[in-house]
Protein backbone atom coordinates (compact mmCIF):
# COMPACT_ATOMS: atom_id res chain seq x y z
CA UNK A 1 0.00 0.00 0.00
CA UNK A 2 1.56 3.25 -0.81
CA UNK A 3 2.31 5.96 2.26
CA UNK A 4 1.90 2.87 5.02
CA UNK A 5 5.13 2.02 6.57
CA UNK A 6 5.30 -1.56 8.67
CA UNK A 7 7.77 -1.93 11.45
CA UNK A 8 8.76 -5.29 12.44
CA UNK A 9 8.91 -4.76 16.03
CA UNK A 10 7.08 -5.29 19.50
CA UNK A 11 5.80 -0.93 20.13
CA UNK A 12 5.96 -0.09 23.57
CA UNK A 13 7.40 3.41 25.67
CA UNK A 14 10.99 2.02 25.19
CA UNK A 15 13.89 1.56 22.33
CA UNK A 16 15.71 -1.72 21.68
CA UNK A 17 15.22 -5.18 22.75
CA UNK A 18 12.16 -6.21 25.02
CA UNK A 19 11.00 -9.56 25.63
CA UNK A 20 7.54 -10.26 24.46
CA UNK A 21 5.37 -12.96 25.60
CA UNK A 22 3.73 -15.80 23.76
CA UNK A 23 1.41 -18.18 25.23
CA UNK A 24 2.32 -21.62 25.24
CA UNK A 25 0.00 -23.75 22.83
CA UNK A 26 -2.20 -21.06 21.68
CA UNK A 27 -2.09 -22.34 18.00
CA UNK A 28 -1.70 -18.54 16.47
CA UNK A 29 -0.60 -16.57 18.86
CA UNK A 30 -2.87 -13.71 18.69
CA UNK A 31 -2.56 -12.32 22.76
CA UNK A 32 1.14 -12.08 22.31
CA UNK A 33 2.09 -8.81 24.74
CA UNK A 34 5.77 -7.33 26.12
CA UNK A 35 3.18 -7.07 29.24
CA UNK A 36 2.47 -10.35 31.23
CA UNK A 37 -1.29 -10.08 31.23
CA UNK A 38 -2.70 -12.61 33.03
CA UNK A 39 0.15 -14.39 35.42
CA UNK A 40 -1.97 -17.60 35.33
CA UNK A 41 -0.87 -18.29 31.56
CA UNK A 42 1.92 -20.20 30.52
CA UNK A 43 4.15 -19.73 27.88
CA UNK A 44 7.79 -18.21 26.44
CA UNK A 45 9.52 -15.04 26.42
CA UNK A 46 11.41 -14.12 23.86
CA UNK A 47 13.70 -10.98 23.05
CA UNK A 48 12.58 -9.03 20.11
CA UNK A 49 13.40 -5.37 18.99
CA UNK A 50 11.32 -2.93 20.79
CA UNK A 51 10.50 0.59 19.00
CA UNK A 52 9.80 3.54 21.47
CA UNK A 53 6.28 4.33 20.17
CA UNK A 54 7.64 8.49 19.91
CA UNK A 55 10.20 7.87 17.70
CA UNK A 56 7.95 6.46 15.41
CA UNK A 57 5.76 9.25 14.48
CA UNK A 58 7.43 12.40 13.45
CA UNK A 59 5.13 13.21 10.69
CA UNK A 60 1.61 14.34 10.42
CA UNK A 61 -0.65 10.74 9.89
CA UNK A 62 -3.92 10.33 9.26
CA UNK A 63 -4.61 6.91 11.34
CA UNK A 64 -3.21 5.05 14.21
CA UNK A 65 -4.52 1.73 14.85
CA UNK A 66 -2.68 0.66 17.98
CA UNK A 67 -3.89 -3.11 19.23
CA UNK A 68 -0.83 -3.78 21.87
CA UNK A 69 -1.96 -6.04 24.24
CA UNK A 70 -1.74 -4.23 27.34
CA UNK A 71 1.27 -1.75 26.32
CA UNK A 72 -1.36 1.23 25.05
CA UNK A 73 -1.12 2.90 28.51
CA UNK A 74 2.45 2.87 28.55
CA UNK A 75 2.39 4.62 25.18
CA UNK A 76 0.34 7.24 25.84
CA UNK A 77 1.39 8.29 29.28
CA UNK A 78 4.84 8.76 27.36
CA UNK A 79 3.47 10.26 24.63
CA UNK A 80 2.94 13.94 23.10
CA UNK A 81 -0.49 13.53 21.48
CA UNK A 82 -0.75 16.41 19.01
CA UNK A 83 -4.08 16.27 16.92
CA UNK A 84 -2.44 18.49 14.14
CA UNK A 85 0.15 15.77 13.88
CA UNK A 86 -1.88 11.98 14.68
CA UNK A 87 -5.54 12.60 13.00
CA UNK A 88 -7.41 9.93 14.16
CA UNK A 89 -6.09 7.10 16.76
CA UNK A 90 -7.85 3.90 17.48
CA UNK A 91 -6.87 1.84 20.53
CA UNK A 92 -8.19 -1.42 21.45
CA UNK A 93 -7.74 -0.69 25.44
CA UNK A 94 -7.62 -4.37 27.77
CA UNK A 95 -7.69 -5.11 30.65
CA UNK A 96 -9.50 -2.59 32.39
CA UNK A 97 -12.31 -4.43 34.44
CA UNK A 98 -9.04 -5.23 36.55
CA UNK A 99 -8.74 -1.06 37.07
CA UNK A 100 -10.51 1.37 35.66
CA UNK A 101 -8.26 4.04 36.56
CA UNK A 102 -5.96 3.51 34.13
CA UNK A 103 -8.09 3.76 31.66
CA UNK A 104 -9.29 6.80 32.54
CA UNK A 105 -6.57 8.34 32.64
CA UNK A 106 -4.85 7.33 29.16
CA UNK A 107 -8.69 8.54 28.02
CA UNK A 108 -7.96 11.88 30.14
CA UNK A 109 -4.72 12.44 28.11
CA UNK A 110 -6.61 11.66 24.76
CA UNK A 111 -9.30 14.67 25.62
CA UNK A 112 -6.97 17.13 26.68
CA UNK A 113 -5.40 17.77 23.83
CA UNK A 114 -9.29 18.14 21.72
CA UNK A 115 -9.47 14.61 20.58
CA UNK A 116 -13.41 13.43 20.24
CA UNK A 117 -13.98 10.02 21.46
CA UNK A 118 -15.71 7.64 20.37
CA UNK A 119 -17.05 3.77 21.04
CA UNK A 120 -16.75 1.36 18.98
CA UNK A 121 -20.05 2.04 17.68
CA UNK A 122 -19.24 5.90 17.03
CA UNK A 123 -20.90 7.06 20.34
CA UNK A 124 -19.37 9.96 22.27
CA UNK A 125 -17.88 8.71 25.18
CA UNK A 126 -18.65 10.36 28.69
CA UNK A 127 -15.38 10.43 31.31
CA UNK A 128 -15.10 8.73 33.68
CA UNK A 129 -15.52 5.38 31.66
CA UNK A 130 -17.28 2.54 33.36
CA UNK A 131 -16.00 -0.53 31.59
CA UNK A 132 -18.45 -2.71 29.84
CA UNK A 133 -15.65 -5.48 28.47
CA UNK A 134 -12.17 -6.62 29.02
CA UNK A 135 -10.96 -4.94 25.98
CA UNK A 136 -12.91 -1.83 24.29
CA UNK A 137 -11.82 -0.12 21.20
CA UNK A 138 -11.91 3.49 21.88
CA UNK A 139 -11.66 6.32 18.81
CA UNK A 140 -9.67 9.87 18.93
CA UNK A 141 -10.52 11.65 16.54
CA UNK A 142 -8.74 15.33 16.19
CA UNK A 143 -11.17 18.67 15.47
Amino acid sequence: MPNVTAHIAAVGDIDGITEIFIEENSGIPTDASIILRDPTKIGNLRSVKACDIRELIKERVDLIKLDIEGAEYDCIEVWDLNPEIIRCLVVEFHDYQRGTSRINRSLCKLNDPGYSLLDKQKRGIDLPLIPQNDSELIWAIAP
